[in-house]
Parts: structure tokens; C-alpha cells; sequence
């Protein structure tokens, strides 16, 4: 390879290393409230700009699909494991935030098998019946699209009578 090659190589993978790093930095600092969404600063060179709902979810869809996000060209799950930690971290976002977030990975989990089967490995089932407990309605709402969505694919026993469990009725009321 040519100097220049290795020069651009080196410059492009510094660059996604730096945007990974201040992602990482984004998603530690997420929004406990609606309150405080837009109150937190953006890691930027003047540090004015101010993130809104819509950055912190590109930056964690970004996370899953380990790229830019495009929900015709790179919407595949990567890795799982980022999965898994996106939904031990989603009841401390605030509401429209969680709304956003897994308004698109419904998306996009309706558009692959592999996606589903990436979310089957990151074992979310547990972790979506664990949420619906402490949530929204709106959001607990999304999270049975999700349930839905992957019972579509593929359920075993012991998930559908924990599925089971949760359908029960108290005086009339799911």
C-alpha cells in the first residue's frame, strides 16, 4: 500500500475510534427524565450544541448495528451483547426517549430474521417482561410489540409461561 493509503487508513479508524469513544461518553450520560433531556451537553469542539431525543437514539441504534444506521442499506444487529445492554439500561432513559428507541428496533427487527435471531441471543425476553412492570404505558405498549414480534419466530416453553404468567388478570385488568 501507498503512504497515502495507510495515511487515510490511519485517519479513518482514529476518527471512528474518537466517535465511539464520545458515543460511549453520550450513552453514560443519558437523560434519567423528560426534564433533563435537553439540558445535558453535546461532547462537541464549542460544547454549545445541545443533544436532542433523536441524537442520544441514533447514537445507541448506531451502537447495535456497529455503523451508521440506514434502515435500507445497514440495519442488521452486529453485536447482541449491545442489545442486552440497551435493555438493562432503558428504564433510566426518560419516556420518549425509550418511545424512540424501540419504535426503530421494532423497525428493524421486522425487517430480518437475522435481527430477531440477534435479539433471541441477546435473551431479552426476561429483560422485556422485567420492564413492563416499571414503564410507560405507551412504552409498555412497545414492549409487547416486541414480545410479539419475537414470539412470531420462535418461543420455548419456559419464556411462554413466563408470557403466561403476566397475562393473568387482577379484577378484570391485565
Amino acid at each position: 500500500m501507498s503512504d497515502e493509503v495507510k495515511a487515510d487508513v490511519d485517519s479513518q479508524s482514529d476518527e471512528i475510534n474518537q466517535r465511539d469513544e464520545k458515543s460511549e461518553e453520550l450513552i453514560r450520560k443519558l437523560p434519567v427524565n423528560d426534564d433533563e433531556e435537553n439540558e445535558l451537553e453535546l461532547l462537541t469542539p464549542n460544547g454549545r450544541e445541545t443533544p436532542s431525543a433523536t441524537s442520544y437514539s441514533d447514537i445507541i441504534i448506531h451502537k447495535l448495528v456497529e455503523g451508521d444506521f440506514d434502515l435500507d442499506k445497514n440495519y442488521i444487529i452486529q453485536k447482541p451483547k449491545n442489545l442486552a445492554k440497551l435493555f438493562s439500561i432503558l428504564n433510566k432513559m426518560s419516556s420518549s426517549l425509550q418511545a424512540e428507541i424501540l419504535s426503530v428496533l421494532i423497525g428493524i427487527m421486522r425487517k430480518s430474521e437475522r435481527n430477531l435471531l440477534a435479539c433471541i441471543d441477546a435473551n431479552i425476553y426476561y429483560k422485556l417482561f422485567e420492564l413492563l412492570n416499571d414503564i410507560d404505558d405507551i412504552v409498555a405498549d412497545l414492549l409487547v410489540d416486541i414480545l410479539t414480534v419475537l414470539t412470531s419466530l420462535t418461543i420455548n416453553v419456559n419464556e411462554l409461561k413466563v408470557l403466561l404468567r403476566y397475562l393473568k388478570t387482577d379484577n378484570n385488568v391485565w
